[in-house]
């Protein structure tokens, strides 16, 4: 099996037609060696993306085990897909979402499941529709070109911290509208790392691990206890009289109260960047090279997958990063190619081969919001800059509640204004 950490390079290979059906599913066979007590934790906390990317090479349905707890892995797009949306009613969000829960509040679309996210998907949906997201361009424009605003020609500019910057100003600058946010941004960017890999950590490892009185479980805590008061106090903030109603926030919590080249040096906007269509490539790409690693659900019935019946109450796991990189689907799996998306090239793939907001009925309500977001910011660094890589570092992906690089300096340069 080919290593998860592999330095990016480019590739013209398109998708293969989907011809691996479930409809020959494969035998089940025993799942990966485990060790006792601790189960499949330390291959899944050293080694995630590789243990989760070979899971595959056992079958369509393979057993795991987080700890103590056995889990049914689920490999093939097919399957995914009847999880996520075809008999999505059987299922509930799992393990990973009640700790997310109970971590960080059992209320909201991230964790709650049946009837009650259904009523609440519904409520905010018409606030992710593309005329209501598009008021926030602006913002997330604005937050790039500050981000970038101190750079100089030739300097290394750390761009996976950039971009988390960014995101975090752009999110927080659609929460907030107008009003001051670089301390609640402040907060997000110091703690946001401690709490996805912290979450991650508790996901596979036994429950009494979590309570042991390690740093690492202090600090977590202690980012739990700052991140919420901070979102308390802006939630707090946006219901003063006279505060500016202007931010997402303001519009939900309403809303819960009443139960480059293309665009001809023109500055990116909702309207244009359509025309770019090499930097949706580019960002379709990337969001199958990092996605999220890990994800759970749980029966609530009988369920039938394939030639395998699962029992009431069995947990289930799915990687979104192992479905993009089985080569099964996309050939040279680990190369960065956004021309594998091109529309004579991009064959069919199965449902389910493809997922980096997830799919069915917990689908991520805000998959729209976050294109914009990428494509404005990427657009609009390029109208300026060209950005290169620095030569002799490889880049290495690192797991935590989604996949990103670890480091990933560039060397920025000026783009020539066009005559």
């Amino acid at each position: 099996m080919t290593s998860s950490r592999k330095t990016l390079g480019t590739s013209t290979t398109p998708h293969p037609a989907a011809s691996a059906s479930v409809s020959a599913v494969r035998p089940r066979r025993p799942g990966p060696p485990a060790l006792p007590f601790i189960g499949h934790a330390w291959p899944l906390m050293r080694s995630p993306l590789r243990f989760v990317s070979e899971l595959a090479s056992y079958g369509d349905v393979v057993p795991v085990r987080l700890g103590p707890l056995p889990v049914e892995a689920i490999t093939h797009p097919d399957l995914v897909h009847q999880v996520l949306v075809t008999q999505a009613r059987h299922f509930v969000r799992g393990r990973l979402f009640e700790k997310a829960g109970r971590i960080g509040g059992e209320q909201g679309l991230v964790v709650t499941s049946g009837t009650t996210h259904l009523k609440d998907r519904r409520a905010l949906q018409p606030h992710f529709r593309r005329e209501h997201i598009t008021g926030f361009a602006e913002g997330i424009r604005q937050a790039t070109e500050e981000a970038t605003a101190h750079w100089k020609p030739g300097q290394i500019v750390h761009v996976d911290r950039m971009a988390t910057e960014i995101a975090l100003a752009s999110l927080v600058r659609s929460l907030l509208g107008d009003r001051p946010s670089k301390e609640l941004t402040g907060v997000f960017h110091q703690h946001l790392p401690t709490l996805s890999k912290g979450l991650m950590t508790r996901a596979v490892l036994p429950e009494w691990c979590a309570r042991l009185p390690l740093p690492a479980h202090r600090a977590f805590q202690r980012a739990i206890d700052t991140t919420r008061a901070a979102v308390e106090e802006a939630i707090t903030a946006s219901r003063r009289p006279g505060a500016d109603q202007t931010g997402l926030l303001d519009i939900l919590t309403a809303q819960r109260d009443d139960d480059g080249r293309p665009l001809d040096g023109a500055p990116a906007t909702p309207a244009n960047i359509t025309a770019l269509t090499y930097t949706g490539r580019v960002i379709t790409e990337t969001l199958r090279r990092y996605a999220m690693w890990l994800a759970m659900r749980r029966t609530t019935g009988p369920v039938t997958l394939g030639e395998h019946t699962l029992p009431v109450g069995t947990e289930v796991v799915y990687s979104a990063y192992a479905l993009h990189h089985d080569p099964r689907w996309f050939p040279h799996p680990y190369r960065f190619d956004p021309d594998r998306w091109l529309p004579e090239t991009a064959h069919a793939l199965p449902k389910g081969a493809y997922i980096p907001f997830g799919s069915g009925v917990h689908k991520c309500i805000g998959d729209s919001l976050a294109l914009m977001e990428i494509t404005i910011a990427l657009a609009t660094i390029c109208r300026h800059w060209h950005v290169t890589p620095l030569p002799g570092r490889p880049v290495r992906e690192v797991a935590r509640a989604d996949v990103h690089p670890d480091h990933l300096p560039m060397i920025a340069t000026p783009r020539t204004p066009t005559p």
